[in-house]
């Protein structure tokens, strides 16, 4: 006759009638929660990905926009691109910079972006690998409306604004400095002249 095994419930609701196979499940059990403790490490939250700081968010929005943009333009001589075409388009409509800033999984995430909103479609044409993108009818609405190429416009001079106000707020801790100094050499300039007078 074999013995049915007991639940963990049922063990620990009888902790005074376990077999020795139990006890000595129970302490392999005990001993791999003990591990496991030691094992897991508290959650924190990575400072790259949480850097949302004016700045960053200011060139993201400006980027992504930008791209948005470019991915329209690409369809105005063609109503059906390649992938490799696309890619060229978008690199030779965006500034230089983004081709060494830009990763091109995120100028990936923008197309899979555009198709997600709507605005392009894939065309099955069977290769998986090298997949040909069409501009839908919304995508030429916004095209038409320039609602990205105006986003983007606005995004950029947001962002040169933040930096202009930046380097504003640089040059006038500059000017406080200087001015405090300038207060300190008259200030020594008249305790000087008076000291001279007076001896």
């Amino acid at each position: 006759m074999t013995k049915k095994e007991r639940s963990l419930g049922e063990l620990m609701n009888d902790p005074d009638n376990w077999t020795e196979e139990e006890q000595e499940t129970i302490k392999k059990l005990m001993e791999s929660f003990s591990e496991l403790g030691k094992s897991i490490k508290a959650y924190q939250i990575d400072k790259d990905l949480t850097n949302n700081t004016a700045n960053v968010l200011s060139e993201r929005f400006y980027i992504e926009y930008f791209i948005m943009s470019a991915i329209l333009e690409a369809f105005f001589l063609k109503d059906e691109l390649t992938f490799k075409e696309l890619n060229q388009s978008i690199h030779n409509y965006v500034p230089k910079d983004f081709l060494w800033d830009v990763p091109v999984a995120y100028q990936d995430l923008i197309i899979k972006k555009m198709i997600r909103l709507g605005f392009i479609d894939v065309v099955d044409t069977g290769d998986k690998y090298n997949p040909h993108f069409k501009i839908t009818i919304e995508g030429v609405k916004v095209y038409q409306e320039q609602i990205f190429q105006n986003l983007a416009s606005s995004a950029f001079f947001s962002y040169q604004t933040l930096l202009l106000n930046k380097r504003t707020t640089k040059l006038n801790s500059s000017i406080l400095r200087l001015t405090v100094l300038m207060l300190i050499v008259t200030v020594c300039s008249v305790i000087v002249t008076i000291l001279s007078i007076v001896v």
